[in-house]
């Protein structure tokens, strides 16, 4: 049951003037009811993929927590809009940003500090 279908198909078919009783067939005939086809919102889409959370936090994690401030003293917008675009990119995909976050870290943990003699 994909009630995002569902509901746009409703919409079509009150559109074209279909009868009520039809409609509460095809709902009925997916498998839901007419209130969950109400009370149904889309998901918002994301402005950013799980790719660039991931790099998001990377590059929080490799400049320990100053990837904003270094961007911004590079003309690449404020500090303030970049602390805005990691927010976000870490509040739409939590796991990829905070995998990011930690890459860095691991990446050093397997670097060795001294060499065999």
């Amino acid at each position: 049951m994909e009630l995002e279908r569902v509901k746009s198909n409703v919409a079509k078919m009150v559109s074209q003037g279909a009868p009520e009783r039809d409609i509460d067939a095809y709902i009925e005939a997916e498998g839901t009811t007419v209130e969950a086809v109400k009370n149904f919102s889309p998901k918002p889409k994301t402005e950013y993929s799980k790719l660039e959370s991931f790099f998001g936090g990377a590059g929080q994690g490799a400049t320990m927590g100053l990837s904003d401030e270094i961007a911004g003293k590079m003309g690449l917008g404020t500090v303030e809009q970049n602390q805005q675009k990691l927010q976000r990119a870490r509040e739409e995909n939590p796991i990829s940003y905070g995998a990011g976050e930690v890459a860095p870290l691991l990446a050093f943990l397997r670097v060795p500090l001294s060499y065999p003699e």
